[in-house]
């Protein structure tokens, strides 16, 4: 008799237990946050056209999302989460200039006065998109005329930090990254210039640079042509067929530069890489391309920047 009162204690304890579980609240499930679409319209100067990449950068946690616009087709949608956010562009064509255009106080100011006319806006600063839960349409990435600490900010948001000797010769492109088998050449050299439109401009040059053998990419010749004061085109060709190519990325290349630490463009006989040094306000840029014998192409991999006075100190 003990034995079944004492089971019954047990089953009664259980079924009262079970019911306070079954009362208790239950904790609601977590929702995650929704992506919310963000219309950027990319604006540059005057009447230029070019592909472009758009980043938003999350103010407080330093993430990144990234769009493309093409050529004439400068909209580009981002899915960002509810936050703070950067909004910024740089152009994404070869040749096209290494610069940075933002949604800034200066392109609030001018969305406010309604009018075509930039007058009375002044300030450059980073403007902070707040992105909450209704989209965001045409936000308008169109100041192109950030100041060097804006600049610098901006290549520290996606991990560049070219600033420094050490950094440059770490991160960048080398030479023999980019190999190439150097050709005998088995036949005279013979220009060929029907193979471009521009042909005729480069004759005088091309003879006497090919005296020299090849020097660039395993069977072909870089050749510099004067464009004026402190200004060269350099054009590509080929050893074997003498036709030439003219990249847009070399065309009007600036001379000048802070100090003299070697020829502008750079390249070797045994590598597809090739090099581009060019002076911007009171910094330097290198940009660094390599060379697609099948595309026929002059593709840029990288571009990194310094001060003008730490690129002078190099060693």
């Amino acid at each position: 008799m003990l034995q079944r009162y004492r089971a019954f204690e047990l089953l009664f304890a259980g079924a009262i237990v079970a019911s306070i579980a079954s009362a208790a609240p239950k904790p609601h499930a977590v929702r995650k946050p929704v992506p919310i679409a963000v219309e950027a319209v990319v604006h540059f100067p005057g009447d230029a056209r070019t592909a472009a990449v758009v980043y938003a950068r999350a103010v407080d946690s330093g993430a990144l999302e990234t769009a493309r616009v093409e050529a004439g087709a400068p909209r580009a949608v981002l899915k960002l989460l509810p936050g703070r956010y950067w909004l910024f562009a740089e152009p994404d064509a070869p040749g096209a200039p290494d610069i940075f255009g933002a949604y800034t106080d200066w392109s609030r100011c001018r969305a406010a006065a309604h009018a075509d006319t930039s007058a009375g806006c002044e300030a450059h600063n980073l403007a902070e998109l707040v992105v909450e839960h209704a989209p965001v349409g045409a936000v308008a990435i169109d100041d192109w005329y950030l100041p060097a600490d804006i600049v610098r900010l901006l290549d520290e948001s996606l991990h560049r930090n070219p600033d420094r000797p050490e950094d440059l010769d770490l991160g960048a492109p080398r030479f023999s990254e980019y190999p190439a088998r150097v050709h005998a050449p088995d036949a005279p050299f013979r220009f060929d210039p029907a193979s471009h439109p521009e042909g005729s401009k480069w004759e005088g040059a091309v003879q006497s640079t090919a005296t020299r053998g090849v020097n660039f990419a395993g069977h072909w010749v870089v050749v510099g042509n004067s464009c004026g004061e402190s200004c060269t085109s350099y054009a590509l060709i080929e050893w074997s067929t003498g036709r030439i190519f003219v990249p847009d990325a070399l065309r009007a290349v600036a001379g000048h530069l802070p100090c003299e630490r070697g020829p502008v463009v750079q390249h070797r006989a045994d590598s597809r890489l090739l090099t581009v040094v060019q002076a911007d306000d009171h910094s330097v840029i290198t940009r660094y391309y390599v060379w697609d014998d099948t595309q026929g192409s002059l593709t840029e991999l990288a571009s990194y920047r310094s001060s003008a006075q730490r690129y002078c100190d190099r060693d």
